[in-house]
Parts: structure tokens; sequence; C-alpha cells
């Protein structure tokens, strides 16, 4: 094994370090199962108390905050076990967005677009929240390679203090993402 892959609820500093030291990469990795003690024999001892949750009961910014996460750790990769749980034609998540009676939008980031008069899929809001989230990734990889490292990580931690506590007010994230972008643009200029 070479990638671990734990739950967001699961991943903590000290162990993210530990698995790096030995040269393996992390992963994060988010399912209903996240807030399900039954899945991990030391659920309680173990787990985060806010990990961002992928449904729609739950707010959007916490699919956008992912990536935040992930670069505050060093974490590198991101999976998520499906985006179109819906596949079965007697499914319509348009109507019925719960999965296995509760979870509602677990695994479903894009939606049929035959309902909304769409060739092809449609992409939800949760999915363009992470698409945004991944896109600020990206200016913090801008910045970074043009020397701006010190204040990615500060940007990055005034976000996220912790995997627990991480900032869920948009327009603040609006604000950091703004300043990344000035950053960009000042370390771009000759």
């Amino acid at each position: 094994i070479d990638i671990w892959c734990p739950l967001f609820a699961f991943l903590d500093e000290s162990s993210i370090k530990g698995v790096q030291g030995h040269g393996d990469a992390v992963w994060s990795y988010t399912a209903l199962c996240q807030g399900a003690p039954s899945y991990h024999p030391e659920y309680e001892k173990v787990r985060n108390d806010n990990p961002p949750y992928w449904q729609i009961d739950f707010r959007v910014l916490s699919y956008r905050i992912a990536p935040w996460l992930n670069r505050r750790y060093g974490v590198t990769g991101l999976l998520y076990w499906t985006t179109v749980c819906w596949t079965s034609p007697q499914r319509n998540p348009w109507d019925d967005p719960g999965f296995r009676v509760q979870f509602n939008g677990e695994g479903m980031l894009f939606y049929p677009g035959e309902d909304a008069g769409i060739e092809g899929p449609v992409a939800s809001i949760r999915l363009k929240n992470l698409r945004d989230g991944m896109e600020d990734y990206e200016y913090f990889t801008l910045l970074e390679k043009r020397g701006g490292k010190a204040i990615v990580d500060e940007v990055v931690r005034s976000a996220v203090p912790t995997w627990g506590t991480w900032n869920q007010d948009p327009r603040q994230l609006l604000t950091l993402r703004e300043r990344l972008a000035r950053e960009i643009m000042k370390a771009s200029q000759p």
C-alpha cells in the first residue's frame, strides 16, 4: 500500500505526517458512512467533530472546502465513490434525492439532463462548488510556483485551522480567494 485514503472524519495531522514520513501518499475520501459509527471500531476516539459532509442537507461550502483541507495537510488526492448514483431506470434523483432512504444527494453530483430538456448530464450546485474549490487549489499552486508559498500557507491556515474547524463563511472564503488572485497578479509582474 502506498496511497492511504481515509474518510474526512478520520484524517488528522499526526496520522497524515506519519504516513507521508514513510514515503506514502495520502488522499481524502468521503461517503455516507462518514457519520456512521458502525463503519469504524474506534469511531468515537478517532473521528473529527466537524468533517465536511457531502449531502444536500449540509452546507454547500462542504464541497468547496475539501481542496482547502487537502492543501492544508499536503493531502494530494480526493476520492468520492460515485457522482451518478441514479443510473438505474427506476430511479429519478430529481424526485428522489435520498440514498438508502436517507443521505440526500449522496453519490449524486450530476443529474440526468432529459428532465431539464438537456442532452447529457446536468451539474449540481454541489459539483460547481467542488469545482470552485479545485480552482482555489490551482490558485494555491500558481502562487506557490511564483514564490508565494508563505502567503498560501497563511491564507489556507486562516480558512482551515484544523480538519474539524474550518471557516464556514463563504464571503470570507471569497475574500481569501481574491487575495490569492491579487498576490498571483503581483508575483506575475515583470
